[in-house]
């Protein structure tokens, strides 16, 4: 197939209707007195339909990529499905966001707001919450899983193989078959396990698949551009840093022709020195973090800050030609006719836009927004769909796609908050359900709220094996700053992007202006006259009362309509932590 540009794929073509191309995702609603017994089974789906979900970690939109940056599986994919541009993820962190993803429900809910491997914070998520594994299993479905999982821990000596401990360790998760050994989330771990990820997928594609008398669900986790995170781009960042061992070294990129760095980077955009102008605290806090846990970069080092971004497009690069395993894989079994195709990152990366790099507690599209595309054998057509849409979102869809009905759906797994989009494949629109309430994005993660503390405790790790919050660690007290306004919860619009940071100390819902100023740090974008989110207008003071009432109302009426009360009682430790 002749190459498309991701501008091209991004231009999309002409809307086609759904009855156009025979589609039939279970649309029906029944009447209001019908009623759905949530201990009856479920509806069989499509029998002659199944779905390969891939997802790759901290890959952002593909409009913030450069244009000659070659994808070629990604845009296999995109070039014969709907690209929803505009899809935000909830949590911008690994763990919050996946919980997300596999639940339909925010993090108030699954109770994971942290990564499981941040000591006595993190926490797995609880088996006894659905996921969409478990949701598809009673639809019918044989669901297996490949790959990076990181939300509970899984045993360090899982050896690779074809164990039973291994294949049946997602079992209590709703999925069989698991091809992953320990959550491999140090330095090079996609340039290192990525292909062979992508060799168990494609071999149970060629043997399980190929035997099975029902439709099948296969995810296919992958660890790129994850590497990132531990690049690095100085020469001297092991040296800058608090200590060169937790979470993982960071090295120079591998000894790979494909991580040749000439012409494959460039400074990134709106790159500016740091002096936070217009942003709110918590991202300088967050800046001084990564200084002291990834090393320090100046920003006065263009050359390293280019070799960043050079970096991280080649581990898109990397997955990319991994991903083509799969599929070519799928095409060879002769599935790829009845399997829907489905491709998704669980949050992005800054890669210096702004300043700033990795995630963290901001709402600029780099970090939040990621590519969610969906292939669909009924509509091999490439179209954009532009309207706002959020992770919590993304469970729905699945369940949609395979042909189960929202009125179904709502009733057996009540808890669901997100809706489902699969309608909209075959729209090229800027205008859907959540053009009215927007998307919700939140933010509690504690182990960012304090960089100082969180170095103290860091150093004394280092130096006598010491626990974070087990004793007062050096240079720091015996908690962070809970003071310190960490915590977000935000709103995307279709013109708008707003967010309140507060401290978790003052978990609240302001309803005045006098309240949301004097307890919170604001930030608003005006996604029209300022597409590069460069101006924010609550500091700079050049927005009307009027308007940071009405979306701090519209925000709070997401937060209870998705939520409900939102006051810390989700976080671990005793409440006193969390409420004044």
């Amino acid at each position: 197939m002749a190459k498309v540009s991701r501008r091209g794929v991004i231009g999309g073509a002409a809307a086609l209707g759904a009855a156009g191309l025979g589609l039939t995702f279970g649309r029906r609603e029944p009447p209001a007195s019908r009623g759905v017994n949530a201990d009856a089974p479920l509806p069989d789906a499509r029998k002659d339909m199944n779905l390969l979900i891939v997802m790759v970690d901290q890959e952002r939109v593909w409009d913030t990529l450069p244009d000659d940056l070659d994808l070629p599986n990604h845009y296999r994919i995109a070039n014969q499905g709907t690209s929803f541009t505009n899809l935000s993820v909830t949590t911008p962190l690994c763990t919050p966001s996946r919980s997300v993803f596999w639940t339909g429900q925010h993090v108030q809910h699954t109770h994971v707001q942290d990564n499981t491997n941040v000591p006595l914070i993190g926490r797995p998520l609880n088996p006894a919450i659905p996921t969409l594994g478990h949701m598809l299993r009673d639809a019918g479905f044989y669901t297996a899983y490949k790959g990076k999982w990181h939300l509970h821990e899984l045993p360090k000596d899982m050896a690779w193989g074809d164990t039973a401990a291994r294949k049946n360790a997602l079992e209590a998760y709703g999925y069989a078959d698991y091809g992953w050994g320990p959550e491999l989330i140090d330095d090079h771990a996609g340039w290192k396990y990525d292909g062979r990820i992508a060799r168990d997928a494609a071999k149970w594609l060629s043997t399980t698949a190929t035997t099975l008398d029902q439709p099948w669900a296969l995810t296919v986790s992958f660890v790129n551009p994850h590497d990132i995170m531990y690049l690095d781009a100085t020469g001297n960042q092991a040296q800058t840093r608090v200590q060169n061992a937790v979470p993982g070294p960071v090295r120079p990129q591998p000894d790979d022709p494909l991580y040749a760095m000439d012409g494959t980077g460039d400074l990134p955009r709106n790159f500016r020195p740091s002096d936070y102008a217009g942003q709110v605290p918590a991202q300088a806090n967050y800046d001084t973090y990564m200084d002291h846990f990834y090393g320090t970069m100046p920003h006065d080092n263009a050359e390293a800050w280019i070799r960043f971004s050079a970096y991280y497009n080649n581990c898109i690069r990397d997955v990319d030609q991994h991903l083509g395993t799969v599929l070519d894989t799928l095409t060879a079994t002769g599935q790829a006719d009845n399997t829907i195709v489905v491709l998704v990152s669980d949050h992005g990366e800054m890669g210096g836009v702004h300043g700033l790099r990795q995630k963290g507690p901001w709402m600029y599209r780099e970090n939040i927004s990621v590519p969610f595309v969906v292939m669909h054998p009924d509509a091999k057509t490439a179209r954009t769909n532009s309207g706002i849409a959020s992770a919590v979102d993304f469970t729905p869809t699945m369940l949609g796609l395979v042909g189960m009905e929202q009125y179904i759906v709502r009733d057996r797994y009540a808890a669901i908050r997100g809706t489902d989009m699969s309608e909209d494949l075959t729209r090229q629109t800027t205008q859907r359900s959540r053009s009215g309430s927007g998307a919700l994005v939140t933010y509690s993660v504690s182990h960012h709220l304090d960089a100082e503390f969180a170095r103290g405790a860091f150093q004394r790790m280092a130096t006598d094996a010491g626990i974070p919050f087990a004793g007062p660690p050096a240079n720091a007290g015996l908690l962070p700053d809970l003071s310190a306004r960490g915590f977000m919860r935000g709103l995307v619009t279709d013109r708008y992007k707003f967010a309140r940071y507060f401290s978790p100390r003052e978990h609240h819902r302001p309803e005045t202006l006098s309240e949301l100023t004097a307890r919170n740090d604001l930030e608003l974008f005006d996604l029209e006259t300022d597409p590069g989110e460069t101006i924010n207008l609550a500091a700079n003071g050049d927005v009307s009362d009027e308007l940071i009432v009405a979306l701090n109302a519209k925000l709070n009426a997401l937060i209870d309509a998705e939520v409900g009360p939102d006051d810390g009682r989700d976080l671990p430790g005793p409440t006193f932590l969390w409420k004044v």
